[in-house]
């Protein structure tokens, strides 16, 4: 009985396979990254990781496009939302081109700060900028297959997006075995998915038979007006939250801290982002039902089910390994990085918290909650933590630990406060 009802639950099922897909992504991206560490110094390993990093941090405007691209076109009929995908994607392009002066006045300004004031190279620099501006149809596409729950094709477009890194990579790596050529085969591959994109959502379009015209609340607002309002503005923050925490650490790293150890601190980081990679298939299921019109009456019940397998995942990671720490280090990244293999049950604990901040952090955006914008207090605490901790790395992750921990035990405590008053305390009550 209990088989059958979870066979039958679409959740169950979308998750379970979108899961499957993704995890088969990440772990090509988890074998990219092998390959990297290993093909480079730890000091060139350690400058592709902080060029990764500000490119996330930059690319925290495109998170928050992707959950509004995801919440308004699930908020629509299903025989419409591929129409209504193509009108947002011209929308989209003609933001872009008005903005185009404002967009290159502040990619110089931030070019010449992460130059002059976080040591970064010209080449590195460029790469965040042109990845940062491509990245926008690459985001869109891929939020657009999780809003129609195209989950099939949403695991395919992930697939797609790394194999073709990973052999336009490979290419770089051994025929120029440059840092510039790995930049460059990564913008490519952004475009060239991205173009992948915009074929698929034009397949999807073309099988629907009812059209529909984007309102003139949407299309017509000026830029900034329109990132002013709650919808946009929380969900803007709340992936400068998620992002901010799991990138803020190694910028501060590179600042502090001598080139070679940023090679060995990103290590860590990459083993803790190992378990996000797991776990972000199903945080990213879990999003579409916290916002589709269809299924919010069941997103604190899906929200408990991501809970719990989330930290089962967790613990398993921090079991394998503290146990098993030189076999970890030694397989993922090799000897060089044998040095950090008594800091590796730590980035474990920073990863399954951090999964977790991730997935609460979602289910308070999908609401246009203000407890979604908690995680600034969290990056301020986290930064002020590191700024006066950073005698070694394992000071850095323990910040990042007790930061996280707080952030996951506040947010799981106002949901457990909230279930309590709507499904256990009696009705006459409630009000009290």
């Amino acid at each position: 009985m209990l088989l059958n009802r979870l066979f039958n639950s679409s959740f169950l099922r979308s998750g379970f396979f979108y899961s499957v897909v993704s995890f088969g992504a990440s772990f090509l991206a988890y074998i990219l990254n092998l390959i990297i560490a290993r093909s480079f110094s730890l000091s060139d390993y350690g400058e592709y990781m902080s060029a990764t990093a500000y490119l996330t941090l930059f690319s925290i405007p495109l998170g928050a496009l992707g959950m509004m691209t995801i919440k308004k076109i699930g908020s629509v009929d299903l025989a419409q939302r591929a129409s209504l995908a193509k009108v947002i994607e011209k929308w989209l392009v003609r933001e872009l081109i008005s903005l185009m002066p404002l967009i290159l006045l502040v990619s110089v300004g931030l070019g010449l700060l992460m130059f002059y004031k976080g040591q970064m190279s010209q080449s590195a620099i460029i790469f965040i900028i042109l990845s940062t501006i491509a990245g926008v149809f690459f985001n869109f596409y891929a939020s657009v297959l999780q809003a129609y729950k195209k989950f099939d094709w949403a695991g395919g477009f992930a697939i797609a997006s790394i194999l073709i890194k990973m052999a336009l990579t490979i290419v770089a790596i051994y025929v120029f075995s440059t840092l510039q050529w790995l930049f460059g085969s990564f913008l490519m591959a952004t475009i060239l998915i991205s173009i992948a994109g915009h074929w698929l959502i034009s397949v999807l379009a073309k099988n629907e038979t009812k059209e529909i015209k984007l309102n003139n609340e949407i299309e017509f607002k000026k830029f900034f007006f329109y990132l002013s309002k709650k919808t946009v503005l929380i969900p803007l923050i709340s992936i400068l939250c998620i992002i901010g925490l799991s990138n803020i650490d190694v910028i501060l790293v590179k600042k502090f801290f001598a080139a070679e150890d940023v090679g060995l601190y990103s290590s860590l980081s990459l083993l803790g982002k190992i378990i996000l990679y797991i776990t972000t298939p199903l945080s990213a299921v879990a999003y579409t039902y916290f916002t589709g019109s269809d299924s919010k009456d069941q997103s604190r019940k899906v929200l408990f089910i991501v809970t719990g397998l989330i930290s089962l995942i967790g613990f398993c990671a921090v079991l394998g390994y503290g146990l098993f720490p030189n076999i970890v280090v030694k397989i993922i990244f090799g000897n060089k990085f044998l040095s950090v293999t008594q800091l590796v049950w730590l980035s474990a604990v920073f990863g399954a918290l951090y999964s977790l901040a991730n997935l609460y952090v979602q289910y308070f955006a999908a609401k246009n909650s203000i407890y979604a914008i908690l995680g600034i207090i969290a990056i301020i605490a986290q930064v002020l933590g590191i700024y006066y901790n950073h005698q070694s790395l394992s000071q850095v992750l323990w910040v990042n630990i007790l930061v996280n921990t707080v952030l996951v035990v506040t947010y799981f405590l106002i949901v457990a406060k909230k279930e309590f008053f709507t499904q256990i305390l009696p009705v006459n009550l409630r009000n009290l």
